[in-house]
């Protein structure tokens, strides 16, 4: 708990991440790099998490090197027993979990009438079940440690319908918007604070590629549409995710439980 009074001095601490471990996933991706620097410069210690082994390693020898302490697991996170890995080496490599920082996740996107169930439990199981998987282990850590702060990956596409073949992935990360409703009430009593950030469409590899693509993009005019829908009148840039996760895993996010903060330029406030 916070004192009531701040003095010029200790503002600036709230947002540091000194002596906490954070659990990354999707450390790899393009928001994920962004966030892995991101705390690295406010102190943390660092899990890194990620399918792709050789670009994870690459990370965190960069990392290493400018002095933040690092740990590389590969693994697929909507794989149950992988996480249970994962969390264990943690706890071995760094005897605790402060922050799970889950933005691992991959989507098929197609009209529902066209997908595939294979698709279907493909995109679920990435985004819902993986993140079920991740606050389950990492709950339990927590709850025995008395306290941590899970900030969870949440979309636009939770609350507002896209329309680009994107409902099971809507309505996954809809279901991350449940999730941390839920477990703010359940694990309050444990000192463990849930939220989630929820993104518009913003400058990843991921959305460059698919904006590149004719078969999804075929009249070339995706980025305009994207942009004439968020007020600040651009795509947002991956580091731009870095404060309000900070934010949020940080004691300047100390009474802040049960919330899907939208950094989407403007985009829900129409």
């Amino acid at each position: 708990m916070l004192s009531s009074t701040l003095s010029k001095s200790t503002a600036p601490d709230l947002f540091q991440m000194g002596g906490k471990v954070v659990l990354l996933t999707g450390a790899a991706g393009g928001f994920g790099r962004a966030l892995a620097q991101g705390f690295a410069q406010f102190g943390a210690s660092l899990v890194l998490v990620d399918q792709e082994a050789m670009a994870l390693q690459a990370l965190a020898t960069e990392l290493e090197t400018n002095g933040t302490p690092c740990l590389a697991c590969a693994a697929d996170v909507s794989v149950e027993s992988e996480v249970a890995l994962v969390t264990a080496r943690a706890l071995e490599h760094f005897n605790r979990i402060d922050v799970l920082l889950h933005v691992a996740g991959a989507a098929k996107l197609s009209p529902v009438t066209e997908m595939s169930t294979a698709d279907f439990d493909f995109t679920i199981g990435s985004h819902l079940r993986g993140t079920f998987f991740l606050v389950r282990e990492t709950g339990r850590i927590m709850c025995r440690q008395g306290g941590g702060s899970v900030v969870l990956m949440s979309s636009l596409a939770s609350q507002r319908a896209l329309g680009r073949g994107t409902g099971p992935y809507a309505a996954a990360k809809a279901g991350v918007n449940a999730l941390v409703r839920e477990l703010a009430v359940e694990w309050a009593p444990h000192n463990i604070r849930v939220n989630a950030v929820a993104p518009c469409q913003f400058r990843t590899p991921g959305l460059l590629a698919m904006l590149a693509d004719p078969n999804f993009n075929p009249g070339g005019d995706l980025q305009n549409r994207m942009v004439s829908a968020i007020p600040l009148g651009r795509l947002g840039e991956p580091a731009e995710l870095v404060g309000p996760c900070v934010f949020l895993a940080s004691e300047a996010g100390s009474m802040v439980t049960g919330q899907v903060l939208f950094v989407d330029g403007g985009y829900t406030a129409k």
